[in-house]
């Protein structure tokens, strides 16, 4: 019970943050006017279409699981990083407790994503 309703809400978190990203992205690429602006649309835009593939990896592709979901961490953080210091214009230090921010919780979703669709050890024993 404690696997399905963690991958319920994971698999629910990435399908949000693959039309967040995926949206965003393709709305803010237009927008860009500076380079660091245009370096997190696309990385936002990364973050959409990783999304989808951490899922199809999690489910099909299990071996690729945890490489599909590094990367996508990685966009994630990158674009929530740079989101506040180039379309906010503010220093550093909001960029940083944002892209800490998303590290910590794509990191969260990437590990109950990971537990609820791992095969538990008594199935694995009947085989």
């Amino acid at each position: 019970m404690r696997r399905r309703i963690l991958q319920g809400v994971a698999v629910a978190l990435v399908l949000l943050l693959a039309w967040t990203g995926i949206n965003g992205g393709i709305n803010e690429i237009p927008q860009a006017a500076t380079a660091g602006q245009r370096v997190q649309a696309y990385a936002q835009l990364a973050y959409g279409a990783l999304s989808l593939a951490v899922l199809a990896a999690a489910f099909w592709a299990r071996r690729l699981a945890q490489l599909a979901i590094a990367a996508w961490v990685a966009s994630l953080t990158i674009a929530a990083f740079l989101a506040p210091i180039a379309w906010g214009g503010t220093g550093l230090g909001p960029g940083i407790a944002a892209g800490a921010a998303s590290l910590a919780i794509g990191l969260a979703i990437g590990w109950a994503l990971r537990q609820g669709t791992s095969v538990p050890l008594q199935n694995m024993e009947q085989r």
